[in-house]
């Protein structure tokens, strides 16, 4: 009897193809989602470490302030109470409170012998800030006239390029020392000056630090009046703000411990910063071999099926 072979053949579709890459890019995607998820875990610990950062800057700026205040007083319950009153005052003047402990020791540095009291420091710091405030000093604007007018006070005498930087960028506060020149008759009472006198007074050694120091004491009430007509600019509000979070953040630190912890806990951030280059080396590495080599097979298939 004759055999019969039958031959059957079987040929995959074109559908039959594409249904089986739809599901490897199925199998790819849920693997992508994974990778997503993962991703989104290491921009939440990136966001974390920004953060922390970004404490740490605050309690840094803490710390420089702490330590310029324990060399003027020499022990911690006074610097409290001296940070208070400075934060108090820097609030009051919507200065920055870096900016104004800088002020305050520089001044209380450059006038150490002519024996102000602390509330008489206090006292010239707030309106010194008030006459930056008034003009508009910029942060840079104030703490350049800063620098120079400590150094001038130090040196004994405003003068030279230190009185040249006063008048160039604190205006304000070179009219309130003219002003309170003429106030207290420092040349004599029939002689007023004025800010265009100051150069030469200056030139001839007569803008001394006690002079000056007591000029300033005079016009204390009329700079708050011009300032309690300023408005408070955003950026004012901002500093205000930022002084508010540093006082909590000190009291907090004092209380509980909390910057010496932190440090501890950063020692060991260098084996979480090599685990999120790893987790984006895994990452790439997924899509490159897993999702891509899937969509390029769907993408054949479709073609080859006409969709």
């Amino acid at each position: 009897m004759a055999t019969k072979r039958i031959v059957i053949d079987i040929r995959e579709s074109g559908a039959d193809r594409t249904e089986r890459s739809i599901k490897r890019v199925g199998k790819a995607a849920s693997g992508a989602q994974r990778a997503v998820n993962g991703f989104r875990n290491v921009l939440v610990a990136l966001a974390a470490v920004s953060a922390v950062k970004g404490l740490t800057e605050f309690v840094d700026t803490i710390t420089r302030i702490d330590n310029r205040l324990n060399l003027l007083t020499g022990s911690q319950t006074l610097t409290n109470k001296l940070f208070n009153e400075l934060s108090a005052s820097a609030i009051r003047t919507r200065s920055s409170l870096e900016a104004t402990v800088d002020l305050f020791s520089r001044l209380g540095r450059s006038t150490a012998e002519l024996g102000l009291s602390q509330q008489q420091l206090l006292s010239l710091t707030e309106s010194v800030n008030q006459a930056f405030q008034i003009y508009g000093n910029s942060a840079t604007e104030a703490s350049a006239a800063t620098v120079q007018f400590a150094q001038g006070l130090a040196a004994g005498a405003l003068r030279g390029d230190e009185l040249r930087s006063v008048l160039e960028q604190a205006p304000r506060l070179a009219q309130a020392i003219a002003d309170g020149l003429t106030e207290i008759e420092a040349f004599g009472p029939a002689n007023r000056v004025v800010i265009g006198d100051l150069r030469e007074l200056g030139k001839q050694g007569l803008l001394t630090a006690d002079t000056i120091t007591k000029a300033l004491a005079t016009q204390a009430e009329t700079l708050e009046k011009e300032f309690g007509e300023t408005t408070v600019t955003l950026v004012q509000a901002f500093t205000n703000l930022q002084t508010t979070f540093l006082s909590s953040l000190r009291e907090f630190d004092q209380n509980t411990n909390a910057s010496e912890n932190l440090a501890q806990a950063l020692a060991g951030l260098g084996g979480v910063v090599a685990g999120l280059f790893e987790a984006f080396n895994n990452i790439f590495t997924f899509f490159n071999t897993q999702l891509r080599p899937g969509i390029d097979v769907l993408a054949s298939s479709l073609e080859q099926t006409g969709l």
